[in-house]
């Protein structure tokens, strides 16, 4: 968005950007500005002029696309921030299911382990049997049917 500076009389129509630039260049510092009125009548008449002559030069189309592409830059820069947001919740939705489908499987596996042990020992009268995960895994790893005839 170019806004109009007033230099030494004249009303032309920089950027912020531009006049930073031209006088960082030209003075060999930086120069804070904002982005209000100002006037350069109250400078040094050399640099006036040094402006004055910069502002002939300043090519206005590479101005505008550095403008465009900084602009685009920020947008992307926000999209890029939605997107880790968006990916963090994600990763604590996936966690969270996790954790629920864990507890649902060590509930039904307590379950199952239940009833596998009363069906068979009703079917085997004096056995025993049990679902177990194998030795140094979790039920997540799988589960053994382990079965005990005459209370071994």
């Amino acid at each position: 968005m170019p806004t109009t500076y007033v230099l030494s009389g004249k009303s032309s129509s920089f950027s912020l950007k531009a006049i930073r630039a031209v006088a960082t260049s030209a003075f060999g510092e930086q120069h804070t500005l904002t982005r209000t009125k100002y006037s350069l009548s109250h400078t040094n008449p050399t640099h006036r002029k040094l402006i004055l002559s910069l502002e002939k030069r300043v090519n206005k189309k590479v101005m505008a696309m550095f403008e465009k592409a900084e602009d685009e830059y920020n947008d992307l820069i926000s999209k890029k921030n939605i997107i880790e947001n968006d990916k963090s919740k994600i990763k604590m939705v996936i966690e969270e299911l996790d954790e629920k489908k864990k507890e649902t499987l060590k509930v039904t596996w307590v379950k199952v382990n239940n009833d596998f042990g009363s069906i068979f020992s009703t079917l085997l009268p004096g056995t025993m049997a049990k679902l177990e995960p194998p030795e140094g895994g979790s039920f997540l790893d799988g589960l053994e049917v382990r079965g005990a005839f005459g209370g071994v």
